[in-house]
């Protein structure tokens, strides 16, 4: 919940989430996968794979894409490429440099430029220059039918596209980071097994596209056409004087045959340059046929920016705004449930120590005031001092000579007993006229006695004789005494 909601995925090319993308292309008789990983400033080439696909099995394409899913594993962005074959490419200049407002007026800017309508069209483009306030960009449009076909192949395969790249765009951007010139005037070529694209790029930036429809093999007829579209962009510009080849398959024949027959340098781009350049980590040996796939797993302007995918065709989801209220929801609530349950958690400690004291204060009144019973804290504390008030009203009834004797009796027994050899703890003493009696405990029989005995020596009366430490002793105050 927190990724790419509260918290972004990605802080300018910092990598705040890890994150795992793969860039698909789907060949004439071959699909071809790179998965990527990124994570903060680090980006590593994983895996590659391939699955061929047999022309004459009609359900090769779909079982090849189902084998490619299974070896893929665990991914988050898919990126497959589109045939720049079933793409119309317009080149615009736009006095706007911010890409959002260059997608608001672009339907109307291309709607009198395609041979089909823009209500029928997908569109998609790259800013190849960016002036102080205006953009030329490259168009490409298509319509929604091929687009739909594309991804029902990959459904049928169990993949679900999060984007749709024009395969020139990708083939551009290998184009840009092999240390290409940048105001070179040169042609870009794509080999397929049944087309060639052709990109005419002036002055480091691409302009155009064309699409030449061979045969299987590569013929003396196919670098005639290669050569005718070679001039017709000169039309438009500054005649092609270089090549570059970005993906096929037996480049180096090629390589020769184009460059003996149309007599202009004709550079392979290679897999490594574009690695180097770029700081990619991982031991995967990149193929010329497999950079695109490449090149598409990984951050730049092609992957992150470009895609025909529509709304129409995205599968339905939650937009961020609703995930972020959904997410600081979710998150209120579980911080009121967290505030409650600590503020239970409080007031249950409270109330354990309320308690406690309670039962302190019970245990306190009922062995000090002679109070007993199982009362509550409020009616314990009545009782407390009803008996306090009493015991002070029968203390003050008595004469002021009563009084005294009282006093003269507690002198008596303060100076016969020593508390310290004994230990002894009193727990209640009660004086009446003709009687004392002692409640309380010593350490044990020997001090018993010894207690006995000082009580003895007080001279007060007759004592009862104890049985045990804890002990209710008696004393019967004699005559002599209580005229005292």
């Amino acid at each position: 919940m927190i990724r790419n909601v509260l918290l972004p995925e990605k802080v300018n090319d910092y990598y705040v989430f890890p994150q795992r993308a793969v860039g698909l292309e789907i060949r004439v008789n071959e699909v071809i996968a790179c998965k990527s990983y990124m994570y903060g400033t680090t980006k590593t080439l994983e895996a590659l794979f391939r699955e061929t696909v047999p022309n004459e099995i009609p359900e090769a394409l779909t079982t090849a894409l189902a084998n490619i899913k299974a070896k893929l594993g665990k991914y988050d962005i898919l990126r497959t490429a589109f045939p720049s074959s079933l793409v119309t490419f317009r080149s615009l200049t736009l006095p706007f440099i911010s890409r959002d407002k260059i997608e608001l007026v672009l339907p109307y800017e291309v709607e009198k430029l395609l041979p089909f309508s823009t209500q029928d069209a997908l569109l998609d483009f790259i800013i190849t220059e960016k002036g102080t306030n205006h953009s030329t960009i490259l168009v490409a449009a298509t319509q929604k039918q091929h687009v739909a076909e594309h991804i029902a192949q990959l459904e049928a395969g169990g993949l679900t596209p999060t984007s749709i790249i024009v395969d020139l765009f990708a083939a551009y951007e290998i184009w840009k980071q092999c240390n290409a010139p940048a105001q070179t005037t040169a042609a870009l070529i794509i080999l397929g097994m049944n087309h060639i694209n052709i990109g005419y790029i002036k002055n480091g930036q691409l302009v155009d596209c064309r699409t030449i429809k061979t045969q299987s093999e590569f013929t003396t007829e196919t670098i005639s056409s290669i050569g005718q579209t070679l001039t017709s962009f000169g039309r438009i510009g500054p005649e092609v004087t270089e090549l570059f080849i970005c993906s096929g398959n037996n480049l180096i024949n090629v390589q020769k045959d184009l460059h003996s027959k149309l007599n202009m340098p004709v550079t392979i781009l290679e897999g490594t340059s574009f690695i180097n350049k770029e700081g990619i980590l991982g031991n995967i040996e990149i193929t010329n046929d497999a950079l695109i796939s490449c090149v598409l797993s990984l951050p730049n302007d092609a992957s992150e920016y470009c895609s025909l995918m529509s709304q129409e065709f995205e599968k339905p989801s939650m937009n961020l705004f609703a995930q972020q209220l959904f997410t600081a929801l979710g998150l209120f609530i579980t911080t009121i449930i967290m505030l409650f349950t600590i503020s239970q958690m409080q007031l249950t400690k409270v109330e354990m120590s309320i308690k406690q004291s309670e039962q302190k204060l019970k245990n306190t009144i009922q062995s000090n005031l002679n109070v007993s019973g199982e009362r509550n804290v409020e009616r314990l504390v009545e009782e407390a001092q009803s008996y306090v008030e009493t015991q002070n009203r029968i203390w003050f009834a008595f004469s002021r000579s009563t009084r005294s004797s009282f006093l003269t009796y507690l002198e008596k027994l303060c100076g016969a007993i020593d508390t310290e050899s004994t230990e002894l703890k009193l727990k209640n003493l009660t004086i009446t006229h003709d009687l004392i009696t002692l409640k309380g405990e010593v350490k044990d029989i020997p001090a018993l006695v010894i207690f006995e005995e000082e009580l003895n020596k007080a001279q007060l009366g007759t004592v009862s004789r104890p049985q045990e430490p804890a002990f209710n002793i008696t004393i019967t105050l004699s005559k002599d005494v209580e005229s005292i």
